[in-house]
């Protein structure tokens, strides 16, 4: 018997975009049975629900003004997008972010990659968020990517060897 696992329950903490992200063919897989459906011949799993639901206990994982560290994922507009671990995603607005004021734009002192010390602010499992703030912007990060530009090509280091003599 075969069943589908519809994308949106596959993670409880991750955007899945394709199956391929999660598993791949041939994988075994604990799953719950969602749904039977003996009309049509169909059954619904769900391979997040045989997992607790890290939201339920986020709060005594991220207690409010526990210093975390955590990898820049993207910025946004209105701040910062932050891997705190466990595939969880905190977010760090820009008013929570201590700018140098040497410095105009966010992306000049914050990149994706860059590894952060943050203060958890506030935990909201019901809207799956956390709110994250930035007091000091490390120094020993190591050196911002240089953009490339469209079209480039990729920069790749290549080895030649030396060819075997046939003899």
């Amino acid at each position: 018997i075969d069943g589908l696992i519809h994308i949106s329950d596959m993670s409880w903490t991750k955007r899945v975009q394709h199956p391929s992200e999660v598993v791949k063919k041939g994988d075994s897989v604990d799953v719950v049975i969602l749904n039977i459906d003996a009309e049509n011949k169909r059954i619904s799993l769900g391979l997040k629900q045989a997992e607790e639901d890290p939201w339920l206990r986020i709060g005594e994982t991220y207690p409010v003004n526990l210093v975390i560290s955590g990898k820049v994922v993207r910025l946004a507009d209105k701040g910062v997008v932050v891997d705190v671990g466990n595939d969880i995603e905190g977010f760090v607005p820009q008013n929570q972010i201590n700018v140098p004021l040497q410095y105009t734009e966010l992306d000049e002192v914050i990149w994706e990659g860059m590894t952060l010390d943050m203060t958890v602010n506030e935990v909201d499992p019901i809207h799956r968020r956390i709110v994250l703030s930035v007091h000091n912007i490390p120094g020993d990060q190591p050196p911002k990517p240089e953009p490339k530009p469209e079209g480039a090509e990729p920069e790749v280091e290549v080895a030649v060897a030396e060819e075997a003599d046939d003899e």
